[in-house]
């Protein structure tokens, strides 16, 4: 064979060796396109009150307007003078605690207990994520439900800070109420959906209720 042949041969590997290269460079490229993206976060901010939220999530809450009209107790959810914390039960919550009860429908069950109920999940203040006044730790706040049965514990479970989109954000935080062991033998429940901002209060939703629970033998108030 010629030395022309194995020139030409190692000028076409060369070609296809450089191709390659460029290849990957390119896609090397795209990627960090890729992972240099973040994403708009979604508005918080809801442009109603708690109650209208509610009203406008009939497949959500329709459990929970029941209550709050068998009760009377809408002027919580509807009032805008004062910013509350609104832990909203969804229908699979308040189903469990209809069937506490063996009942299919509030009138079944004393209204004074429903009553308690929802006054448990409606906190005087705001604790969300966006304003720092929701810690990492369990903290006790004051519910509506007046004495003891009133008390509760809420923290939120933080990532990782590098990932925040505003400094002061605690995101991806999963509200936990009555945390394992804060609030004496209280049950754990955990959040489906946080941080909805309305314009009465911040909005966590959860599809469990909560309780005060001081022993294993205390006598809850609903």
């Amino acid at each position: 064979m010629s030395v022309n042949y194995f020139i030409s041969k190692q000028k076409r590997a060369l070609m296809w060796y450089t191709s390659i290269i460029c290849m990957c460079f390119s896609l090397s490229s795209c990627l960090q396109k890729d992972a240099d993206y973040y994403g708009e976060p979604l508005n918080p901010k809801v442009n109603m009150t708690a109650w209208e939220y509610m009203q406008s999530r009939p497949d959500a809450f329709s459990r929970m307007i029941e209550a709050v009209n068998y009760t009377g107790l809408s002027g919580y959810y509807s009032q805008t003078s004062k910013k509350y914390t609104y832990l909203l039960l969804n229908n699979v919550a308040m189903n469990q605690f209809l069937s506490k009860y063996g009942a299919g429908d509030f009138v079944a069950i004393d209204v004074e207990k429903v009553k308690k109920l929802l006054l448990y999940h409606i906190i005087n203040g705001e604790y969300h994520a966006y304003n720092q006044k929701l810690p990492i730790e369990p903290m006790y706040v004051k519910t509506f439900l007046e004495g003891q049965d009133g008390l509760l514990t809420i923290k939120v479970e933080k990532s990782d800070q590098s990932s925040a989109v505003f400094q002061d954000q605690i995101i991806n935080g999963n509200v936990v109420v009555n945390d394992n062991g804060s609030n004496f033998s209280s049950g754990k429940i955990n959040s489906v959906t946080t941080n909805i901002l309305s314009n009465n209060g911040p909005i966590h939703v959860f599809r469990d209720y909560a309780f005060y629970k001081r022993s294993s033998t205390y006598q809850t108030a609903y």
